[in-house]
């Protein structure tokens, strides 16, 4: 019997919420335009000294109060003045994302303004400082438009490094396959870039549209125009590398504006020529195929074209849209980005902005600010005892280290320091399991219950021989979710009428499976014949054969031989076994000849101890007799069918007279069917 036991993996979700990143509250962009989400909801500025028609980048305090913002070229502070030596930056006003502002960890005051000219850019890549403890708290720039990598293309974007503190900034170098990544830390900004060459090449005149990072710094989307598609990449936020390259060329004609859900699941492309629309594509569909095949149109704009998305603090992502002469005084706004399809809810007009003008752009941010963490929870799996479960966290993203603890003190490896790890409970029944989770900027503890289920019980019993024209039943308890036997029935019962080896595997309503495999072997049956019953002569003997074979014999008295000698009369029976298979056979012997009958004429009853008695004298042969005896005249005073009873000479307790008395005898012989009758006379003398 061989047994496997299987389980169903069973996957506990987790739900996700908003950490609060206010460094992305105020937005200027466009013509004067701008907007405020320190309430929870937009509400337009009309304070913005700043005319852009595409890439701008602007920065709040960790309250959501204004620093300064920037078109690239010049920087404004907080009261809209041109600040400190903040003009003669090498961004672009036509420059898709010309500026991002990126604040130096752990420094109260330093910020990088990077910057990427329009077209093709052989300025390239530069970096200006700003220092916000100058000029009373409205900042200046100290160092200015310092030299990184050339030539470039219009797309710059940044998300913090998977210690949640440092920053990755990221460029795209144009006649070229490369990625420039940039660290920044406390120490200030590495010059040395990590470089990917991966994806195509771009190069041709048409360097226009977005790069983006997913908000949990594992994907880039990166718009190529001249060969009209966005490419997906694999981020690797604790190296800055770039991986796994996936073109999108679903019906695009020329993409620009990329923006991605908070959770990352999905990804939204604004596309437009010879008509406006957004395409949102599902990263989890599986495949990169699957992810292909995915894109699904959510919204169409009319009269004009899309530009730049950008999510903003609130979870919805914004779009900009124009008629490529004048702006527009809405704009477009997803409003639930996490959902699937038509349900994200695109509106054209979704926001008003107060009669300011938007173009082609909207502000650069690091995408981290956006990023949604999830609340801590458990994934579990494989329920089913004697497997084991598998358990992670649901949230890794600036994971440092874990603590385990499965609430199983029966067992010996009860907890774990794994991220990702195992256990084999010791008994089926309710856990609660423990999750000590060690961020790099907080302690979370979660806890949840998981139920380790018992397997279905499926005994179909040890390998076994039929005998032959038999049928054996295999069956399993009732109740369970399903059946499979190795011919693909479906029912708990399963008749075997042949050789073989047979299968069953159990699911359980909780998803726990088992199974059960025996070996079913048919045998044939001896024929075994002992002879009708039989009368023997006396002194004769029979042989009783039991059949030749492979066998194993019993005899009526114990011994094993196949064949037995018959040499006294009796009932014989022999058990002829093949393996489990057995067959019986009785036979009835008698023996005839030599009935032979001895009766006395005389006897003497006075107690001397001599020939006192008067009886019968019989050999084996004789199977049954009677002896009565009378008087003279005819009465019956002694009778017996008893070979153990004698006559004393009694009638009624009294010694009979002396002198001659008569007898009959009547007897059966063995082997014969005829009474046999003697007759004579005793003397009785004293």
């Amino acid at each position: 019997m061989k047994k496997i036991s299987l389980s169903l993996l069973l996957l506990f979700t987790f739900y996700l919420s908003l950490r609060a990143q206010k460094e992305a509250n105020i937005w200027y962009f466009g013509n004067e335009a701008g907007l405020d989400f320190n309430s929870g909801n937009p509400v337009p500025l009309t304070n913005s000294v700043m005319f852009q028609y595409e890439g701008c980048a602007s920065f709040s305090d960790t309250s959501g109060n204004l620093l300064f913002y920037t078109n690239g070229q010049e920087i404004w502070n907080k009261i809209h003045q041109q600040m400190g030596n903040g003009f003669g930056l090498m961004g672009g006003q036509s420059s898709t994302q010309s500026a991002i502002i990126v604040k130096q960890p752990e420094n109260d005051h330093l910020y990088y303004v990077f910057t990427v000219p329009e077209e093709i850019g052989y300025t390239g890549l530069r970096y200006s400082i700003v220092d916000m403890s100058q000029n009373n708290g409205l900042g200046a720039v100290i160092e200015k438009n310092i030299f990184l990598a050339s030539p470039t293309e219009e797309k710059i974007t940044a998300v913090k490094h998977y210690n949640n503190r440092d920053i990755w900034v990221i460029t795209h170098l144009w006649n070229s396959s490369a990625f420039y990544t940039f660290l920044i830390t406390p120490e200030g900004l590495n010059e040395n870039p990590v470089v990917s060459e991966v994806g195509s090449f771009h190069n041709g005149p048409d360097v226009h549209g977005s790069m983006k990072v997913s908000p949990d710094g594992r994907k880039l989307a990166i718009v190529y125009r001249t060969l009209q598609t966005v490419e997906l990449f694999d981020f690797d936020n604790k190296t800055g590398e770039i991986s796994n390259y996936l073109p999108f060329h679903s019906d695009l004609d020329r993409a620009y504006g990329i923006e991605f859900s908070q959770d990352a699941s999905l990804i939204y492309i604004g596309d437009y020529y010879q008509r406006s629309k957004i395409i949102q594509f599902d990263l989890n569909a599986g495949s990169n195929d699957d992810i292909i095949n995915s894109g699904i149109e959510i919204g169409t704009v009319s009269n004009t074209h899309l530009g730049a998305l950008q999510m903003g603090s609130d979870g919805k992502i914004y779009v900009a849209k124009h008629d490529n002469l004048h702006g527009d005084t809405y704009l477009g706004v997803i409003n639930n980005p996490g959902k699937r399809g038509p349900a994200c809810n695109f509106v054209e007009d979704g926001l008003y902005l107060a009669g300011r003008v938007c173009f082609w752009g909207l502000p650069t941010f690091v995408q981290s600010y956006f990023y949604t963490t999830p609340e801590q929870s458990i994934i579990a799996g494989n329920g089913c005892f004697g497997d084991t479960t598998f358990f992670r966290p649901a949230v890794i993203q600036s994971l440092d280290s874990v603590f385990w603890n499965f609430g199983d003190p029966d067992s010996p490896d009860n907890t774990s320091k794994d991220i990702e790890t195992h256990h084999l409970y010791s008994s089926p029944g309710d856990f609660t399991v423990q999750l000590i989770s060690y961020f790099s900027d907080s302690t979370v503890t979660t806890h949840r219950q998981i139920t380790v289920y018992s397997l279905p019980v499926v005994e179909l019993g040890n390998d076994t021989v039929i005998c032959e024209g038999n049928t054996l039943t295999l069956e399993v308890d009732e109740g369970y979710s399903s059946y499979l036997w190795q011919d693909s029935s479906t029912i708990n019962v399963y008749h075997v009428t042949e050789d073989g080896t047979y299968w069953v595997k159990v699911t359980s309503q909780q998803g726990c499976v088992d199974s059960d495999t025996i070996n079913v072997y048919f045998f044939d049956s001896p024929d075994v014949f002992l002879g009708n019953d039989t009368v023997l002569l006396y002194g004769d003997s029979l042989i009783l054969d039991a059949g030749s074979g492979n066998y194993e014999y019993t005899w009526q008295d114990g011994t094993t031989n196949q064949k037995y000698t018959v040499t006294e009369a009796g009932t014989y029976w022999v058990r002829v076994d093949n393996e489990n298979c057995y067959t019986s056979d009785t036979i009835n012997i008698e023996f005839y000849g030599n009935c032979m009958v001895f009766i006395p004429n005389v006897f003497t009853p006075n107690t001397d101890g001599y020939n006192d008695e008067f009886y019968a004298s019989f050999n084996e042969q004789v199977a049954s007799f009677q002896l009565t005896v009378f008087n003279r005249w005819g009465v019956e005073i002694f009778e017996t069918n008893d070979i153990n009873r004698h006559w004393g000479g009694k009638y009624n307790g009294t010694l009979v007279p002396k002198g001659v008395y008569y007898w009959v005898a009547e007897y059966y012989c063995y082997g014969s069917v005829d009474k046999r009758i003697l007759k004579g006379s005793v003397t009785v003398i004293y």
